[in-house]
């Protein structure tokens, strides 16, 4: 899937560049934007790469804008690029942006208040996989019931940062029931697999490929855990972040029932530098085009206009809450 996004994004990149040469006298005078994404082997870079690619087709003749994606380490350093003006727009994680907004977790002490929404692009979706043997009752409790190790995924990673919250909120950490492990999404199938650890957590875009590898090599011997609407309120306690979502039965091999899980975005963000005509432009272009994205990454597929601001805990810019008032979204806890 990967590999056939980049193709399109590579034939897509090189029709713009020969539009942009056939339009030089044009561009000579854009405006030019950079877009923070994250290392050219995960999700965030060909994603970035086609909202640059979009953005940049559609505005630098008529608007004087281009967009240019640029790799990073993701979500922590383009929380940095954004405060130090490095760059103007960038993809992060639900979770650091509001952490980084309001002074919490690895930015306790130092909030950075100089950054706003544009959407919320795709749901990370909670995966809690443990082996048969401890599934009790079905949901996040049976955690308190392991006796192993548990890998909570790599350090430094996004889905140990939302891990960390979520054993944390519901006490499951303090109970310390069972032994963590930091292993990234490959060992840790490997290792459910060979019965050293009793479970692991994967938070990613569905579906999960490390988590169709799991089913398919062990589908009857593991359960993804629900998340009761108790666990939910919980976990939200601290961040108002996590929303319901459904891992639909035949996602997963071998996955013969729903799954209610729950979920929190990866968003858009804008320096609060860019105009208010900029990002109204911006956030226009992006949702009359949602089609033509999601063909390169299914998952930004999940964007409407109904789920935009979902999850978002970050302060709207000004131009991408014109766009939606004029759109009639309605979410008056946000848009004022």
């Amino acid at each position: 899937m990967l590999i056939h996004c980049r193709l399109k994004l590579l034939w897509f990149s090189l029709t713009v560049s020969l539009l942009f040469v056939a339009q030089t006298p044009s561009c000579s005078y854009a405006k030019a934007l950079l877009l923070a994404t994250a290392n050219t082997a995960g999700s965030y870079y060909p994603v970035g790469v086609a909202i640059s690619t979009l953005l940049s087709s559609k505005l630098a003749e008529n608007e004087g804008l281009v967009v240019t994606a640029i790799n990073t380490t993701g979500s922590g350093e383009n929380i940095h690029l954004l405060a130090e003006g490095k760059c103007d727009l960038a993809l992060v994680s639900g979770l650091h942006a509001v952490q980084a907004y309001r002074g919490l977790g690895f930015y306790v002490g130092r909030p950075m208040k100089n950054i706003a929404a544009i959407s919320m692009l795709w749901n990370n979706v909670e995966h809690y996989a443990v082996r048969n043997d401890y599934v009790k009752k079905g949901d996040l409790s049976d955690l308190m019931e392991l006796s192993g190790n548990f890998s909570i995924a790599m350090l430094d990673s996004g889905t140990i940062g939302s891990a960390q919250v979520i054993l944390e909120a519901l006490e499951i950490i303090n109970e310390k029931s069972f032994d963590l492990e930091y292993l990234g999404y490959a060992p840790s199938v490997e290792a459910m697999v060979d019965k050293r650890i009793v479970g692991a957590s994967f938070t990613a875009g569905l579906p999960i490929a490390a988590v169709s590898q799991l089913f398919a090599a062990a589908g009857d011997r593991v359960t993804l855990l629900n998340v009761t609407d108790t666990q939910l309120e919980k976990i939200n306690s601290n961040y108002n972040l996590w929303t319901r979502y459904t891992i639909k039965a035949g996602t997963y091999r071998g996955q013969n029932s729903d799954v209610q899980t729950i979920a929190y975005p990866n968003i858009l963000v804008a320096s609060d530098r860019l105009t208010e005509g900029e990002v109204y432009i911006i956030t226009k272009t992006i949702f009359e085009n949602l089609s033509w994205l999601a063909e390169i990454y299914s998952p930004l597929s999940q964007m409407t206009l109904k789920n935009a601001l979902d999850g978002v805990q970050l302060p709207i810019h000004p131009g991408a809450a014109q766009y939606y008032r004029e759109a009639g979204v309605k979410n008056p806890e946000i848009l004022q």
